[in-house]
């Protein structure tokens, strides 16, 4: 009797092991669908923007009848080196620009930055006594694209504090055009401006009165600069591209 049990016991655990062995030897499978795979990339927008600048020909080496002129005698630079050389009776304009290329995929702002100087050469000394009585006198008038009024001697301008100044010394003086350039030459582009020479213009025009009247109110100012030699004018600019917000 214990033989047939252990046979039966036997028997059940084989018919066991045999089912076990297919179940896990068999495939469960189940329904599985997979989308295209899809792809998005950003790119960084491109920053293409091209700046040349120019100042050049806005003081000369010669002039004849007032204008800067190649081939001018009635006023000539015989400095060593030749140099640029304003006079009474001279005056000249020209025009500030920027020369823009590119295409860049942002709005921008171009702006300005002049830096005018006026060195100390316009002192003058009326009684030449050399005592420290000297005053600043610079007989140029400027004008910055046509305006009204020229930028001189008393020109009321509004400062860099935005508070009312007038010229009357070379640091006035200086600063009234140097803002009248820096306002002038402020431009807005739109994002994917195509920039094909674009040019931005300011147009900077002086001149130094020649007395005609006979009066002689300035000639002793204007002739002790001319014996000194040594009052000069420099005008600089650089131009700068930065992004801005696009308007709405």
């Amino acid at each position: 009797m214990k033989k047939n049990a252990m046979l039966k016991i036997a028997a059940i655990l084989m018919v066991a092991v045999l089912l076990t062995t297919c179940a896990i030897s068999s495939t469960f499978a189940k329904y599985v669908t997979t989308g295209d795979a899809k792809t998005e990339v950003g790119r960084v927008a491109l920053w293409d923007v091209e700046i040349v600048s120019s100042v050049d020909g806005l003081f000369g080496e010669k002039y004849e009848n007032g204008a800067i002129n190649a081939s001018g005698n009635d006023v000539v630079s015989v400095a060593t080196p030749v140099d640029n050389v304003v006079a009474p009776g001279t005056s000249n304009f020209a025009n500030l620009t920027a020369t823009l290329n590119g295409q860049p995929e942002v709005a921008f702002e171009l702006t300005t930055v002049a830096t005018v100087d006026l060195g100390s050469g316009w002192m003058v000394d009326l009684d030449g006594a050399g005592s420290g009585a000297a005053i600043f006198y610079c007989p140029l008038e400027v004008k910055v694209n046509d305006q009204a009024t020229p930028i001189a001697m008393g020109y009321v301008y509004t400062d860099a504090d935005g508070d009312e100044a007038t010229v009357v010394d070379a640091a006035t003086f200086a600063e009234a055009i140097k803002l009248a350039i820096e306002t002038a030459a402020t431009k807005e582009f739109a994002a994917g401006t195509e920039l094909d020479d674009e040019v931005v213009s300011v147009k900077v025009e002086w001149s130094w009165d020649f007395d005609d009247d006979g009066a002689g109110t300035n000639d002793t100012k204007d002739t002790l600069l001319g014996e000194a030699g040594a009052a000069t004018i420099s005008i600089t600019i650089q131009q700068t591209a930065t992004q801005i917000k696009n308007k709405t």
